[in-house]
C-alpha cells in the first residue's frame, strides 16, 4: 500500500499459496508488486517466472543473478570478486547467497566485508540444523514445506547420507492441500 523499497529481491516463485491466489500466474503478479515498488529489482534469472519479470520490470532497474550466469549480465559465482566459502549446503543456498551478494554490491559494500559475512553466517535454528546422535547418527531439522524445498534439501542430504535416509514430515494447518501429494512424491524419490 504505497511503501517504496530501495531494493526488491526475487529468489524464487514456487507453486505455493495457490489456495489464496488461485493460479500460479496470479501469484507471480502479486510477487511482482514488490519489484514494481522498488528502485532496484534483483531477480534470479533461472526460473519460469523470469519472462514475466522482463515484461513487467524496466531493464534500467533490473539486476539479475544465477548460479551459472546463463543470462547476460548475471551476477554469478564466476563474476564475484571472491570465492564463496559457506557451511550451508545445496544450490538453493548458494543461489540465496549470490542474491545477498548482489544486494550488498548494489549498496557498495566492500567485497571483503561481504566475504567475511558469508563465511561467518550460521543457519537459524530449525533451518538445516544438524544434530549428532550417538544412537541414530546425524539428524537434520529443516523447515522445508514445499515440493521445491523438499527437492533442494533432500537431494543434498541423500548425497551425504551413509545408510538410510529417514524423513519425517507433516503438513501443518488446513492451507494449500494441493501441494501435499507433490511433497509425498518428491519425498518418495529420495527417502528410504
Amino acid at each position: 500500500f504505497g511503501i517504496k523499497f530501495n531494493i526488491g529481491v526475487l529468489t524464487n516463485i514456487t507453486y505455493e499459496h495457490l489456495d489464496y491466489h488461485k493460479s500460479y500466474k496470479n501469484y507471480v503478479y502479486e510477487k511482482l508488486k514488490l519489484l514494481k515498488n522498488s528502485d532496484v529489482s534483483i531477480v534470479n534469472s533461472n526460473g519460469e517466472w523470469f519472462p514475466y519479470v522482463q515484461k513487467e520490470i524496466s531493464s534500467e532497474k533490473l539486476r539479475t543473478y544465477s548460479l551459472d550466469g546463463h543470462f547476460k549480465g548475471d551476477t554469478s559465482v564466476g563474476t564475484l570478486p571472491f570465492k564463496i566459502k559457506s557451511s550451508l549446503i545445496g544450490d538453493f543456498n548458494l543461489e540465496n547467497i549470490i542474491a545477498g551478494v548482489a544486494v550488498a554490491m548494489e549498496l557498495n559494500i566492500n567485497p571483503t566485508i561481504i566475504d567475511s559475512a558469508i563465511q561467518s553466517f550460521e543457519s537459524p535454528v530449525g533451518r538445516g540444523q544438524i544434530i549428532e546422535s550417538k544412537n541414530i547418527g546425524m539428524v537434520m531439522i529443516d523447515f522445508a514445506h514445499t515440493p521445491n524445498a523438499f527437492e533442494g534439501i533432500l537431494k543434498e542430504v541423500k548425497g551425504k547420507t551413509k545408510g538410510k535416509l529417514i524423513h519425517v514430515f507433516s503438513s501443518a494447518g488446513e492451507r494449500d492441500k494441493s501441494k501435499r501429494p507433490l511433497m509425498g512424491k518428491t519425498a518418495s524419490r529420495f527417502d528410504d
